[in-house]
């Protein structure tokens, strides 16, 4: 199966200010929302991940994460 990702411009406080959101169901998992409270474990979207800090000598690995962030938007 590919996959794909799905950026969002910022990250929702709460289901109800979710883009995601239609009729009080996740569009992602289909299952019925709490529109008050973001139910962290449940919800399927995170938070970009940080980069590393740039420095001089920096792994190879560290390189490619960054410019894999940098593409996503990050």
């Amino acid at each position: 199966m590919s996959k794909a990702v799905l950026v969002l411009d910022e990250m929702p406080s709460s289901c109800g200010m979710c883009k995601l959101e239609k009729n009080n169901r996740c569009c992602i998992t289909g299952k019925g929302i709490n529109t008050v409270v973001r139910p962290v474990d449940k919800c399927p979207l995170c938070h970009v991940p940080k980069r590393y800090n740039k420095q001089d000598s920096i792994p190879d690995y560290c390189r490619g994460w960054n410019d894999a962030i940098d593409e996503i938007g990050g």
